[in-house]
């Protein structure tokens, strides 16, 4: 069940390809071979970087009946992740003949090898406005820039052109529109889009984002209608760097300003609005959150999509944000009030407590240097040591939030003055309450012998450590605990570590 679960990329290549290749490789007849599509989709870099570095090295260990079939758009990590991998041989579909296929796919008219001009094509020629046959739109397509390097983009401009047209109230509601798209953090449904665009601080903004997206049913997936469960997607990767290209895009351009002071203005209106205690209506704290029978459909019916994304993602967004008053008084309004402890039930109830020390560290940072919030950047600090020392126990049983950590908090602690008098018998320590945050908030185990380096990440977030043991781990900093298995190989101690 831990290998189902976890996010060991390692963990799961050793125990579920490698051992049963190794234990029936001698009866296996034939060749077989794993296909990983569309790994460039695969979000940011740092999701993907476990498994390339798998496929660069470990891959080579396969027996020599079976083969990786990887597609992917040639993205810089991935390439100089494999490129000088001798095992790996790289090969450009712009190098492998297609247009017979394709010629068949648009009726004898090429595509010069892109598939995806093949499917908009198709889309385009079919009749959806009033005075123009499906051959008239057809004849247009052909006439336009036929350049193989431009020839989706034109597909993407004639489309574009076709339904939202060049009216400037049209335009400026597409760039809005999908501008809240690209800065999203995650996908989110039609119906989450407009919960969060409803909140936007310029009233102007305030429309249902259908009336630009309802029309986008080539590009995007999940537009069909309001009521879709489906999240808002690019049918194809390219649609998104056309419009963040200047130069590609021309007047449909999508720049990025401002929106992310938008979310984050949106998502803390959210959390002040619809935060609550016991949002999920937990009747007991002698179970755990996976012990409750029904959690799951608790959840989806108390904890709505933009909820959801607004309580994970509200500090990110203000870390790309200009220090603002209006911004910093909405965030003192959370932190600074039993909503902080509202906030971090949710984040317990959706699983998603890990980055938030790191996240309340960004939030103090952006409070840095401002007077009239000083008291607001050192409640963050705090909660930082709050959910440090409790999110163990939070984590495993949401209702310990107020039953356990509240309580057994230093009654120094900045949280404990402010929320201790707001619930009513609230559990009291008698002996043995600290006064103050302990120094050692976290303790890494699994080195056999001495530690001997030490190194945190740029970023904070990771720990990397070498031993005597002849070992190197790699600890999740917020967590306390190892991010995969000990890195071996080396014949002696290890003795210096650090971060490139």
């Amino acid at each position: 069940d831990s290998l189902k679960t976890t996010v060991d990329v390692v963990q799961q290549w050793e125990h579920l390809i490698l051992e049963p290749i190794s234990k029936v490789s001698d009866g296996v007849i034939g060749k077989v071979v794993v296909v990983i599509d569309a790994l460039d989709e695969s979000e940011s870099p740092l999701s993907r970087e476990h498994i390339l570095s798998i496929l660069g090295s470990n891959a080579a260990s396969l027996p020599p009946n079976f083969r990786i079939l990887l597609t992917s758009r040639p993205l810089p990590d991935i390439e100089q992740a494999l490129a000088n991998a001798c095992h790996v041989k790289a090969t450009s579909l712009d190098d492998v003949p297609t247009s017979h296929d394709i010629r068949l796919y648009v009726s004898k008219k090429k595509s010069d090898g892109l598939f995806e001009w093949a499917r908009l094509a198709c889309e385009f020629v079919k009749p959806s406005t009033a005075g123009e046959t499906a051959r008239e739109r057809f004849d247009d397509l052909m006439d336009r820039d036929s350049d193989s390097g431009r020839l989706l983009d034109g597909m993407y401009h004639a489309i574009l052109e076709n339904v939202i047209g060049k009216r400037r109230t049209a335009l400026e509601r597409f760039r809005s529109v999908m501008q809240q798209v690209l800065s999203l953090l995650e996908p989110l449904t039609m119906q989450a889009l407009n919960a969060i665009r409803n909140v936007f601080p310029d009233k102007k903004d305030h429309y249902e984002v259908d009336i630009i997206l309802g029309f986008m049913g080539s590009l995007l997936s999940g537009v069909a209608n309001q009521s879709t469960a489906v999240l808002v997607r690019p049918l194809h990767a390219s649609f998104y760097d056309f419009l963040t290209d200047a130069s590609r895009s021309g007047s449909y351009y999508v720049a990025r300003v401002d929106m992310h002071r938008n979310l984050a203005h949106a998502s803390l209106q959210i959390l002040q609005r619809d935060l609550c205690f016991n949002i999920c209506k937990l009747e007991s704290s002698y179970l755990c959150n996976s012990e409750v029978p029904d959690m799951e459909k608790r959840i989806k019916t108390n904890i709505l999509l933009h909820l959801s994304y607004s309580s994970q993602s509200w500090m990110k967004h203000l870390e790309y944000t200009p220090f603002g008053t209006d911004l910093a008084l909405q965030v003192k309004s959370v932190l600074g009030s039993e909503r902080i402890l509202f906030w971090l039930e949710v984040l317990s109830l959706l699983d998603a407590l890990g980055s938030v020390a790191a996240g309340l560290a960004s939030t103090a940072r952006w409070l840095q240097g401002e007077m009239a919030f000083g008291g607001t950047a050192a409640l963050a600090r705090d909660g930082m040591r709050f959910v440090r020392t409790f999110a163990s126990a939070i984590a495993k049983s949401t209702p310990h939030l107020y039953i356990s950590a509240v309580p057994m908090s230093p009654s120094n602690s900045l949280l404990s003055r402010m929320l201790i008098n707001k619930f009513c018998n609230m559990a009291k320590v008698v002996v043995g309450h600290t006064r103050d945050w302990p120094s050692v908030e976290v303790e890494l185990k699994g080195h056999t012998g001495r530690v001997t380096s030490v190194a945190f990440s740029p970023d904070g977030t990771r720990i990397i450590s070498g031993s005597d043991d002849k070992t190197v781990r790699v600890w999740d900093a917020e967590r306390g605990v190892q991010i995969g298995s000990p890195l071996e190989g080396h014949t002696d101690w290890v003795r210096s570590v650090a971060f490139s």
